[in-house]
């Protein structure tokens, strides 16, 4: 081979471009024990080359001998600081300690002391008027210590890919992927054809695979922040390519097949350029919505903490406000007992309105507490078998006498003859009729309220309706009713006091108790028919929400 043939050209370039790599990145951070080790490797390959180049011009065949046990003897250093490498990068530390070194370098001493001696090769002899080495017995010994090293710089490497996360592994993949690149091609392309074909036509590429692992790997350490492997690998693919075909346009052997390789490189060149921009624009439509799906979980987690927040609010407040509202009613109980002395009517009709006013505002707390509790999940339920039929009754006289000052009449209608035994809290259920109730009394301006009572058997559960002729709600309103602090926006129900956790509590409980609740009907000026369901006996689960019938 002439030292500036298209093969010797080829080592020139690669020898060049690998120690302009190694340059680049040791200058990037050459106190970073990666880079200091990769560059070691780089300057080893490099000279490695150059030793392989020297073989191959017939200038220095009276050396030839020297040259190709000297082929061997860089080699040595070269495959123990792969190895080296492999276990290094990406740390800021060597992955060996001194002692490992230590022993490493030696044991590449000694062999290297071997293969330098006639033991690797004994002498030459003349192939085809080429000179050929004539194999040692040593040599053996020279292959198995690489063979070792590079198996043992492979399997670290996979394992470190396969732990490590995040940035990290997307930098040991592109070493990975250079890696795997450089010996599959070595061996897929020069190995399999020489050793079965007889074909050394790849030989001379076997720097540019070199290349392609110093590239990849390269790039991988300079990308602390790496960009996404799909770039990055069809970016090198590409100028991997196109530096193979640059160097064909070299290797022709007549104008004819000159052009045709021009051709061929400005082809790959156009699809090159289109393919980095297709992979890029994939990755940045990726990036985007990654990004956008983090922004919203970091503003979703953000809610949730207000949310939590408030909540812890609301519950030390509540707490805070129970004390001095229970010390009123007490003291206004007082005044309308006539404890201190008589009232005038006005005065006493004045006190009546501010005891009403205060049982609005404890139940209102009494409102908030639950939902604190809930969202805690400190609710505790007390179930037990009773007659559903008579905690109706109990809740309706209680509420009778506020439903009459309205003008309205409250009634159980056509209860049933037998006792309907249903399994619940008595009292959380007493305080979801409790607020059904007052909610139609409170959205109702005249007419009837009507609580019915009826038994599904095939379901396993009683179901309670409240229907009342009051304000209704618009169907927008209603999907979202049992959502909590939800406020109509109508302006006749607007106005009306609350706090919009009534029906949120009403759901919680039943569906706590196993039960349900729904809006059977609803029209807005016409009135509206809530039900509930209830186990009728443990163990059942009802979800008739929506039952049309």
């Amino acid at each position: 081979m002439e030292i500036l043939s298209p093969a010797a050209l080829t080592f020139v370039l690669t020898i060049v471009a690998n120690i302009a790599i190694a340059a680049f990145v040791y200058a990037n951070n050459p106190k970073h024990a990666t880079n200091r080790m990769f560059f070691a490797l780089c300057a080893s390959v490099s000279i490695w080359l150059t030793t392989m180049l020297a073989t191959s011009v017939r200038a220095f065949d009276p050396w030839y001998l020297m040259l190709a046990r000297s082929t061997l003897v860089f080699a040595t250093p070269m495959n123990v600081l792969f190895f080296l490498f492999a276990r290094t990068v990406p740390d800021d530390k060597p992955g060996l300690g001194r002692k490992g070194r230590a022993i490493l370098f030696a044991s590449a001493g000694a062999v290297a002391a071997i293969v330098a001696s006639p033991l690797a090769f004994s002498g030459l002899r003349m192939f085809e008027g080429l000179p050929e080495p004539i194999p040692g017995p040593a040599l053996p010994l020279f292959g198995i210590f690489s063979i070792c090293l590079n198996i043992a710089a492979v399997v670290t490497m996979f394992k470190k890919t396969h732990r490590a996360t995040g940035d990290r592994r997307l930098q040991l993949r592109l070493v990975m992927l250079g890696i795997l690149l450089m010996f599959g091609l070595i061996f897929g392309t020069i190995f399999v054809p020489v050793l079965l074909l007889g074909d050394p036509a790849f030989v001379p590429l076997a720097p540019l695979y070199v290349l392609l692992f110093t590239g990849f790997t390269g790039y991988a350490i300079f990308k602390r922040k790496m960009l996404d492997v799909k770039i990055v690998a069809a970016e090198m693919i590409s100028a991997a390519l196109l530096l193979i075909n640059a160097v064909q346009i070299f290797l022709a052997g007549s104008f004819l097949d000159f052009g045709f390789r021009v051709v061929t490189f400005l082809f790959v060149g156009v699809f090159v350029v289109m393919l980095i921009h297709s992979v890029r624009a994939e990755v940045e439509r990726r990036d985007m919505l990654q990004k956008l799906s983090a922004q919203l979980a970091e503003a979703n987690a953000h809610l949730q903490e207000v949310d939590k927040l408030k909540s812890e609010f609301i519950s030390i407040a509540s707490h805070q406000l129970r004390t001095p509202i229970s010390v009123i009613k007490g003291y206004l109980s007082l005044l309308l007992e006539g404890a201190y002395g008589a009232c005038t009517p006005i005065a006493t009709e004045k006190i009546r309105q501010m005891f009403a006013m205060n049982e609005r505002l404890v139940h209102m707390v009494n409102n908030m507490l639950n939902v604190s509790r809930i969202e805690k999940d400190k609710i505790e339920f007390n179930c037990a078998s009773f007659d559903v039929g008579d905690l109706i009754r109990q809740t309706i006289g209680e509420l009778t006498l506020t439903a009459e000052k309205k003008g309205l009449t409250l009634a159980f209608a056509s209860p049933p003859a037998k006792p309907v035994r249903v399994f619940a809290d008595p009292e959380r259920l007493r305080e979801v009729l409790g607020n059904l109730i007052d909610n139609a009394i409170k959205y109702s301006e005249s007419g009837n309220i009507e609580l019915r009572l009826k038994t599904r058997a095939k379901d396993g559960v009683a179901v309670i309706t409240i229907k009342d002729q009051g304000l209704g709600m618009s169907p927008e309103d209603q999907k979202h009713v049992f959502e909590k602090f939800f406020r109509a926006k109508e302006p006749a129900v607007a106005h009306q006091a609350g706090t919009g956790l009534g029906l949120y509590i009403c759901a919680r409980f039943l569906r706590g108790m196993g039960g349900d609740i729904w809006i059977e009907s609803s029209e807005f000026g016409k009135g509206s028919t809530f039900a509930i369901g209830i186990p009728l006996r443990e163990g059942v689960q009802c979800a008739l929400r929506d039952d049309p019938s």
